[in-house]
């Protein structure tokens, strides 16, 4: 049996000034079946801070990251 490691590639989006009490964040996507993961890292101006993960379906991977024109 040959075992081969595979490995899940995150790539950091590019996150805009926030207009509220968020002071920083991150957030990564990876490239999944079906759609993509999202990784978001982020903390407050009170000290307050976390970690969330959600799907966001997009089955041919056409999201470039960014979001829509105002």
């Amino acid at each position: 049996m040959i075992e081969t490691e595979t490995r899940l590639q995150w790539e950091k989006l590019s996150v805009a000034e926030p207009k509220h009490e968020f002071t920083f964040g991150s957030i990564y996507r990876g490239k999944v079946p079906g759609g993509w993961l999202l990784n978001i890292f982020w903390t407050s101006g009170h000290g307050e801070g976390g970690v969330s993960m959600t799907f966001m379906p997009d089955p041919k991977h056409t999201w470039d990251g960014g979001t829509l024109p105002e």
